[in-house]
């Protein structure tokens, strides 16, 4: 699931790290605490332009 994550990087979280049940994701625009668990930087997008993707996972979920 990509997030926004208000960086040139993409963010996205792995679906393995949120709850097993898409109703209890949070909502879309929710704020939450997150920790990055992989940076990956990319020789280039297709724009010309270094790709940086962030994979992060939820400190804690709302509850």
């Amino acid at each position: 699931m990509f997030v926004d994550i208000d960086s040139v990087a993409e963010g996205f979280v792995d679906l393995l790290d949120l709850p097993r049940d898409p109703a209890d994701w949070p909502q879309m625009g929710t704020v939450l605490s997150m920790a990055v668990a992989i940076l990956r930087i990319g020789p280039h997008s297709l724009h010309g332009r270094t790709s940086i993707q962030v994979r992060l996972r939820p400190v804690q979920l709302p509850e």
